[in-house]
């Protein structure tokens, strides 16, 4: 038994016309939604939200560092050592350690709004820096301060780092003590803009911005390289307090091998979060699910029309016109039947025009029913000719409403033959950018969505309205 796209029915009755079309555009759907499909169930097979119980809507952490915990990373090299002692979190580079920064996190739930740690540097350089540090998935937030009175908060986003205090720099503040004094370090998350303290005192107010979706919070410390650093950390302390443990993440570089950033779980994070939704709804992130649903159900569809025909059922002895078995419309609604040829390219400096053509019913309201579209001229031309003959329109002899269109649709601008490969490219960036953010630049990101959807509905509307009959 063959496969075809569009058959007519033999036997049918005296007087009765029934065209078996399958969705030609259903085949192409399914063409590019299966690759786009496994691609994304590559990407999020390996995705699992840091969720812990649905009772919570915080996840929320203090550490006094009184007990010596076994989730907190202990390390001793030649170069460094990491871990509890006396009730602190001690750092230390060795003299000539050859290391520049060492960092050590904890999994938090960024809904919460309190972030403090009290640090004290007891030896190593002037400048070096030390304080809070809060990750994101492609994004690192640094709350630092140096021997000197001075601080910054600093974001590193594609191993490029931006100061987002006011000053652009590190900046100098009395309330931080200088020398070996501890100081408490403070960020207090608001709705749209975060505050920094030192030591009980506000320095200053900085906007937050949409997308960024904390993950981990901890400290860090750097070093010259060379002079022996010795810092203490304590008192961590996120939001109210829970008996959850977690696993610690340390490291001795700036470096981070970050996953995949998901634009549509960052923007409904910052969302969800304003709304004051609940933990779960935040943690679990399930709207980064609706892509790759959205392709199965549109693969599933398509699938469907492609393996089931629409019945058209022309019977001139009711004179009335039925889809699938069901009255659609009365002859004396019809005035024409037009053809119309839609995509291909100029077959100039190689490779042949592909066209579709798509078959349609002029109405008396001047409106279009699309019935199928042929996939050569010649099989356009033969299914109209029997559709005007059981509608008993004259052989050979244009109907005044298939004139008008005829002529309405002569003359398409040339830019037209370009908007499906467009809306496809268009189409292609905007599902990359869906879920690699991080190959975006930031000020690209809203502008970037923008622009790829506006073209990817102009190429559904040019293939829509854009289209050029034929004789």
């Amino acid at each position: 038994m063959s496969f075809k796209l569009i058959e007519i029915q033999k036997p049918s009755p005296p007087g009765v016309l029934v065209i078996k079309a399958r969705s030609r555009g259903s085949l192409t759907i399914l063409l590019i939604s299966l690759p786009i499909g496994i691609f994304a169930f590559l990407v999020l097979k390996d995705f699992s939200p840091s969720y812990t119980e649905p009772v919570k809507p915080f996840f929320i952490f203090n550490e006094t560092f009184d007990a010596p915990s076994k989730e907190w990373w202990q390390e001793e090299t030649d170069s460094a050592s990491a871990g509890i002692k006396d009730g602190k979190y001690i750092i230390h580079f060795k003299e000539n350690s050859g290391f520049s920064a060492y960092r050590v996190t904890q999994p938090v739930n960024r809904s919460a709004k309190i972030f403090s740690l009290e640090a004290q540097k007891i030896s190593g350089a002037e400048r070096s820096s030390h304080g809070l540090i809060l990750l994101g998935k492609t994004e690192k937030i640094k709350f630092l301060i140096t021997s000197e009175s001075r601080y910054a908060l600093v974001k590193n986003y594609l191993k490029e780092n931006t100061f987002l205090n006011e000053a652009g720099k590190y900046s100098f503040s009395p309330y931080i003590l200088q020398g070996n004094n501890p100081n408490k370090l403070m960020i207090i998350f608001h709705d749209d803009h975060l505050t920094l303290w030192v030591n009980g005192k506000e320095l200053e107010t900085i906007k937050l911005w949409l997308g960024f979706y904390l993950q981990r919070i901890g400290f860090i410390a750097y070093s010259d390289k060379k002079q022996k650093t010795l810092v203490h950390f304590d008192n961590l302390y996120y939001g109210d307090p829970v008996h959850e443990k977690s696993v610690v993440l340390a490291d001795l570089s700036e470096e981070e091998n970050s996953g995949s950033e998901f634009i549509i779980e960052t923007m409904y994070q910052g969302f969800a979060d304003n709304l004051g939704l609940p933990g779960w709804m935040l943690l679990y992130s399930w709207p980064i699910y609706l892509f790759p649903g959205l392709i199965a159900l549109i693969f599933t569809v398509a699938l469907k029309n492609l393996l089931i025909p629409t019945h058209h059922n022309f019977d001139q002895r009711k004179k009335i016109y039925l889809r699938n078995g069901k009255p659609f419309m009365k002859f004396n609604e019809i005035k024409g039947v037009d053809i119309q040829k839609s995509g291909g390219n100029t077959g100039e400096g190689g490779g042949k025009p592909m066209y579709v053509y798509p078959v349609s019913l002029i109405l008396k309201t001047r409106k279009r029913i699309k019935l199928f579209s042929a996939g050569s001229e010649q099989e356009a031309y033969s299914l109209r000719a029997k559709i005007r003959e059981i509608l008993q329109f004259e052989d050979g002899v244009l109907t005044p409403e298939e004139k008008e269109e005829k002529l309405r649709t002569m003359d398409l601008p040339t830019w037209y033959r370009l908007t499906w490969l467009i809306g496809i490219i268009s189409f292609v960036s905007f599902a990359i950018g869906v879920f690699w953010l991080d190959i975006i630049p930031e000020s690209w990101k809203m502008p970037w969505f923008i622009v790829n959807l506006a073209l990817i509905l102009l190429a559904i509307v040019g293939g829509v309205f854009l289209s050029k009959s034929v004789k």
